[in-house]
C-alpha cells in the first residue's frame, strides 16, 4: 500500500493529454491546465487515504525529535531543491515576455516530450531506486553498481527508440494531436522547433537518472553540494544569457546541453565520493544505442517519403512499424536483446533460451 500512490503518477500526463484532445476546441490551452489540477487532485487526496488509513498517521499531533546530522542532511537537501526549482522555472519567466503563441507551441511540446517520461521512465525509477536504495544501506557495492548499469540501460533502451522517431517525424505527430481548430501551420511549426531538441533532452536525461536518489541512499548529500551548487549555477547563468540573447528556440538546445554538463559534473562526484558505481558506462551505452538506431530510421524515413500523400496516423504507424523491425534486425547480432532480455527475465533467461529455434538461439547466448 505505501507505494500504491506510484501508480497514479502516469496521470500527470494521461489527463492533460485526454482533456486536451477532447475539450481543446472549447478550452484551448487551459486543458492542460485543468487536467494538471484533476491528476494533482486525485493523487493528494490518494495519499492522504493512504497515510491514514493504511499507516495510521496523525495530521493533528506532530513531534519530531532530530539528530543534528539528519537536520543537516533536510537543510541541504531542501536548499538544493529550491535551486532545482529556480533553474526548472527561469527559462519560462524568461520566455514570459515572449508572444502567448510561443509559450502555447512549449506547452504542447513538453506534453509530448513528458507523456513518455511521465508514464515510462518515471515508474521505472520510482520502482528500482527501491531496490537500489537497499543495495546502499547494506554497502553491497557489487549489486548496487550492477542493477544501477542494467535499470540505466533499460530506460535507454526505450527511451532513444521513441526519442529519434519523433524528432524525425515531428511534423507528422504534432499534425496527428494538435491540428484541428485554429492550430495554423505556422503553430504547428513552432512546436516542431521545440520538440525536436526537447526528445533528444529525453536521451541525454537518461544519463543519470538515479543520482540524487543514489547520493542521498549512500548518505554523500553534505559531499555533493558544491559539486549540484555549481552545477546549478552554471546552468541558471546559461539558460539566462542563451534565452535572453538568441530568443524561446534557445531554451531545448540550451537544456540538451545542460543535461551533458549536468552529466559530467555528477560524473566527477560519483568518480571522487562513490567510485564502485561505474557512472560513466551509461554513456557509452547510449552513443551504441543512438548510432543503431540511427540505422534503423533509413528505411522508414525511405518509406515514409512514398506515403507523403497518406493518411498521417496510416504514414505514422506503417513507419514504425518498419523502424521496429530493422532495429531489431540490428539489436540481434550486436546482442542488445541478449542484454535486455537477461535483465529483465533474470533466472528465466535460460529457460528461455532453451526453448529458441538454432537460428535465433546463437543471437542469445
Amino acid at each position: 500500500h505505501i507505494f500504491s500512490i506510484n501508480f497514479l503518477f502516469p496521470l500527470n500526463a494521461l489527463l492533460p493529454m485526454l482533456i486536451m484532445l477532447l475539450f481543446h476546441k472549447v478550452l484551448g490551452i487551459r486543458t492542460m491546465l485543468i487536467g494538471f489540477v484533476f491528476s494533482y487532485f486525485i493523487q493528494i487526496i490518494t495519499c492522504l487515504f493512504i497515510m491514514k488509513k493504511k499507516l495510521n498517521w496523525s495530521f493533528t499531533h506532530i513531534k519530531a525529535n532530530l539528530e543534528s546530522r539528519l537536520k543537516n542532511n533536510i537543510i541541504t537537501n531542501q536548499a538544493l531543491l529550491i535551486l532545482d526549482s529556480i533553474v526548472a522555472l527561469l527559462p519560462f519567466y524568461l520566455m514570459s515576455g515572449f508572444t502567448g503563441g510561443i509559450i502555447s507551441a512549449l506547452s504542447y511540446a513538453k506534453q509530448l516530450t513528458d507523456s513518455p517520461s511521465e508514464i515510462l521512465t518515471l515508474k521505472i525509477t520510482q520502482v528500482y531506486h527501491i531496490q537500489l536504495n537497499e543495495n546502499a544501506s547494506s554497502k553491497d557495492f557489487e549489486a548496487l553498481n550492477n542493477n544501477y548499469l542494467s535499470v540505466n540501460y533499460l530506460l535507454l533502451f526505450l527511451m532513444i527508440p521513441l526519442a529519434l522517431f519523433t524528432c524525425y517525424f515531428a511534423p507528422d505527430i504534432v499534425d496527428l494531436f494538435f491540428k484541428r481548430g485554429e492550430f495554423n501551420a505556422q503553430s504547428a511549426q513552432n512546436v516542431v522547433r521545440f520538440l525536436r531538441p526537447l526528445m533528444i533532452c529525453l536521451i541525454t536525461g537518461m544519463l543519470a537518472p538515479f543520482a540524487a536518489s543514489l547520493i542521498a541512499s549512500t548518505r554523500k548529500i553534505k559531499e555533493s553540494f558544491k559539486y549540484m551548487f555549481f552545477k546549478n549555477i552554471v546552468i541558471l547563468g546559461a539558460m539566462y544569457f542563451f534565452i535572453s540573447r538568441f530568443g524561446p528556440f534557445a531554451y531545448p538546445y540550451t537544456q540538451m546541453g545542460c543535461s551533458l554538463f549536468a552529466y559530467f559534473v555528477v560524473v566527477l562526484f560519483f568518480k571522487r565520493h562513490i567510485p564502485q558505481i561505474k557512472f560513466w558506462l551509461p554513456l557509452k551505452d547510449a552513443v551504441i544505442l543512438v548510432i543503431l538506431n540511427l540505422i534503423a530510421l533509413i528505411p522508414a524515413v525511405f518509406i515514409g517519403g512514398i506515403l507523403q500523400n497518406q493518411n498521417v496516423f496510416i504514414r505514422i504507424f506503417i513507419c514504425g512499424v518498419i523502424f521496429l523491425f530493422a532495429l531489431t534486425l540490428l539489436y540481434l547480432p550486436t546482442k542488445q536483446l541478449k542484454k535486455i532480455l537477461s535483465f529483465l527475465l533474470g533466472s528465466r533467461y535460460q529457460t528461455f533460451t532453451g526453448k529458441l529455434p538454432l537460428t535465433l538461439k546463437k543471437f542469445f547466448i
